[in-house]
């Protein structure tokens, strides 16, 4: 089911990229954070443990399957660049470019990147930046335990809460890193919740899951907003 929904999600965001319908790359990027959510606590809790060795060991896993294929995109990104020229590559997208201070070389190379980057010499790694943040707590026991869990899912939901009624960009809703803590908030809940002998596990992993997906689309991957009182790159393309 995993790989299906995988397939999906990944459809949906290079739709939203290439096609006329912005809103479904957003849904999409969400849709990844809460399968991440359940997957890290998933396997912390099941296979690596949190202890020293295990927590290291998951930290390597993480590490070997994100950055050498993102270095990978990233040279020929690069090389796409000087190929066709700095006005070119700034004119396709605002973050493109090869002239950049050294500081923001290596925030490119290590992922600490986010939509206020000058520039990004793949645009999208962002998101890949939010999922090592999360990556980095959960790891950390964030998701350990249900009840504290719990905790966050409940902070999650209120703090989305507050973006929406206070009239939050849709840029503060969907690039930051708090943004994300409600998908990956209720993946993480639900790896809890399928323990529950009062639910069959095949249910809570099939139907609940795309609950859940859903719910987060609607929670906080809405139709961008002009302003707001957080007006965090407000202009900002949602393609970005």
């Amino acid at each position: 089911m995993f790989g299906i929904l995988r397939t999906a999600l990944a459809l949906l965001v290079v739709a939203g990229h290439l096609g006329p319908v912005e809103r479904i790359g957003p849904y999409a990027v969400f849709g990844f954070y809460a399968l991440s959510g359940y997957l890290m606590t998933a396997i912390l809790r099941e296979r690596y443990g949190y202890n020293a060795a295990g927590i290291g060991r998951y930290a390597a896993n993480r590490v070997l399957r994100i950055f050498p294929i993102y270095w990978v995109a990233l040279a020929l990104s690069v090389v796409l660049l000087w190929l066709v020229g700095e006005s070119a590559a700034r004119a396709y997208h605002e973050s493109m470019g090869l002239r950049l201070p050294a500081t923001e070389v290596w925030r490119n190379l290590l992922l600490v990147l986010s939509i206020d980057t000058g520039t990004r010499w793949v645009p999208p790694a962002w998101a890949l930046s939010v999922e090592i943040f999360y990556y980095a707590a959960i790891g950390l026991g964030l998701s350990r335990h249900a009840p504290v869990c719990a905790l966050w899912l409940g902070a999650s939901i209120a703090y989305t809460a507050y973006l929406n009624l206070d009239g939050a960009s849709f840029s503060y809703r969907y690039f930051t890193v708090p943004a994300a803590s409600l998908p990956f908030a209720m993946g993480a809940m639900l790896h809890h919740l399928r323990g529950w002998r009062a639910y069959p596990r095949r249910l809570v992993e099939s139907r609940a899951l795309l609950l859940l997906l859903a719910l987060a689309f609607v929670a906080n991957g809405g139709p961008p907003r002009s302003s707001g009182a957080h007006p965090l790159r407000a202009g900002s393309s949602i393609s970005a």
